[in-house]
């Protein structure tokens, strides 16, 4: 078989990759939760149980992920299985936007195409693409919403962009890719009844769901909590991280799952600054206006924090896909091969295979288990999810449980609720100026409710604050002294790196301990 006749239509490229992608989202379904998903899932569950966000648990974040575990949990039972079946299916329902929004700006020549590489790279190993991050609920409202402005639906296309807003704060930006949107059609229609209506709907869909969301606040007085953790933490916890853009080095594996794709668009991306970009035409609508504005705002909604982790990056993917599709489109001029013997559609099928070849172990060969324990080398995720199991059998049912530490995911498996509403130690601990008094807030919760068992996790805490590690360990250690017994530990087994083994018997320093649980006396 030749190169010539090794390719791919992009019908058939995205129905393979449509089923690849069904594929790999259920048989990974299963694996154990990572800590991001332990907050979701703790939280759903709580909403579940009549508590409230940010007065019976806390975060920085807008609670919109929170209830949409809630909702799935409601229906499907608490199963983060269910949760991440969802998930996959919103993101094969994002793609179907991105494949209409790629038929309005592209055409049909290369729609289908931008809907199976978004597919590869939002569910790719290194963008840790089968975990059910906000990230992926941000995509699917905002390309939603994105998909009805274009089809003049300002005031539906608001309501979702507002949405996507709500599952995490970092969706606002995409809001500024409709008003471009807006401003675009003005200038090239010069219509102004028009895009004052656009302007007003857009405007008013955006409101409804923050009205509804501050309702919700007001009725059950939570506005003031609200305010300490989603906006006063939420902007001491954005200076943390100095602006440097050093950490997104660290996450090149990213671009080797699909790299040739990522070559593409990177020629792609070359090609239309170094060509097509002229500044005075800027606010003139063309294909590749519209793909930088929309690529700048995509990267400026992953920058808020400094800290670019993997899953951020699900949030370039969308766009990374439509300039991928612009450079198969314009595959002639951008490709350079003699006789041009190697077609778009021999590129499309050699970059699929390679992609599938990069993380074979990934779709098919690794276990669940062994795909956690890869993608979050050092932490106990896999084991984490024994230790809850093992808690929610040994604890009465309306047992709380006082936890230090920052993996939330072990109170949803035991489903006990935290005696505090810190679901992570790593607030009180970062260097902020709110962590101090949030410090003494979690003490004086844990020392208020009493509860009947404390669990100290050595492998989660944090260790950036010092002075306030020092002061919660020795605050702890004599908290439990006084008024708990130890009842048991888990230890690392070294035979088996990152395996724990439960201990009744004194501590034992030959191994090392890495979750403590103690029983009030």
């Amino acid at each position: 078989m030749t190169i010539r006749n090794f390719k791919l239509n992009q019908k058939q490229f995205y129905v393979i990759t449509l089923a690849l992608i069904i594929w790999l989202g259920i048989r990974l379904a299963n694996a154990p939760m990572e800590r991001d998903e332990g907050e979701y899932a703790y939280a759903g569950w709580q909403i579940l149980e009549g508590k409230l966000p940010y007065l019976n648990f806390y975060n920085m974040k807008f609670p919109g992920t929170y209830f949409f575990y809630a909702l799935i949990f409601k229906c499907f039972g608490l199963s983060i299985f269910a949760v991440r079946v969802v998930c996959l299916f919103l993101n094969i329902a994002s793609s179907f936007f991105i494949i209409k929004i790629a038929e309005k700006v592209l055409g049909k020549s290369v729609n289908y195409l931008t809907g199976g590489v978004f597919l590869l790279f939002c569910m790719s190993f290194g963008a840790q693409g089968f975990i059910a991050n906000t990230e992926h609920f941000v995509i699917f409202f905002a390309m939603l919403g994105i998909w009805l402005l274009k089809e003049d639906m300002p005031l539906a296309a608001g309501i979702n962009l507002a949405t996507a807003c709500l599952m995490k704060q970092h969706g606002f930006f995409y809001v500024l890719l409709a008003a471009f949107f807006i401003l675009i059609s003005f200038l090239q229609t010069k219509n102004i009844k028009k895009s004052l209506i656009s302007v007003l709907s857009l405007g008013l869909g955006y409101a409804i769901p923050f009205v509804i969301f501050f309702a919700y606040l007001i009725l059950n007085n939570i506005v003031s909590p609200f305010y300490f953790f989603a906006i006063e933490y939420a902007a001491a916890y954005s200076t943390i991280a100095k602006p440097t853009f050093k950490y997104i080095s660290t996450y090149k594996y990213l671009f080797i799952d699909n790299v040739l794709f990522w070559i593409v668009f990177w020629t792609a991306l070359w090609h239309i600054i170094k060509h097509k970009l002229i500044i005075k035409n800027i606010f003139k609508y063309s294909e590749e206006n519209f793909l930088l504005i929309f690529l700048v705002i995509s990267f400026i909604s992953i920058c808020p924090g400094w800290y670019f982790r993997p899953h951020y990056f699900q949030l370039i993917f969308p766009v990374s896909a439509l300039i991928v599709a612009y450079g198969f489109k314009n595959y002639d001029t951008l490709i350079s091969y003699k006789n041009k013997q190697f077609t778009r559609n021999n590129l499309l099928a050699v970059a699929l295979v390679i992609s599938i070849a990069s993380q074979l172990g990934y779709f098919f060969i690794k276990s669940p288990n062994l795909i956690i324990d890869k993608l979050y080398e050092g932490e106990y995720f896999t084991d984490f999810r024994d230790v809850g199991l093992f808690l929610k059998d040994k604890l009465k049912v309306d047992d709380k449980i006082g936890m230090y530490g920052s993996d939330p995911q072990i109170l949803f498996y035991a489903q006990k609720e935290s005696a505090s509403g810190y679901m992570y130690a790593y607030p009180m601990v970062e260097n902020q100026p709110l962590a101090e008094q949030m410090m003494f807030q979690y003490i004086h919760e844990i020392e208020t409710v009493k509860p009947e068992w404390l669990v100290y996790l050595t492998a989660s805490k944090g260790e950036d604050n010092k002075k306030n590690i020092i002061h919660l360990d020795t605050w702890f250690e004599s908290h439990s002294q006084n008024y708990y017994k130890l009842s048991g530990i888990f230890y690392e087994d070294k035979t088996r790196k990152y395996r724990l083994f439960w201990s009744e018997s004194k501590l034992d320093t030959s191994y090392h301990p890495v979750v403590y649980v103690y029983q009030k006396r």
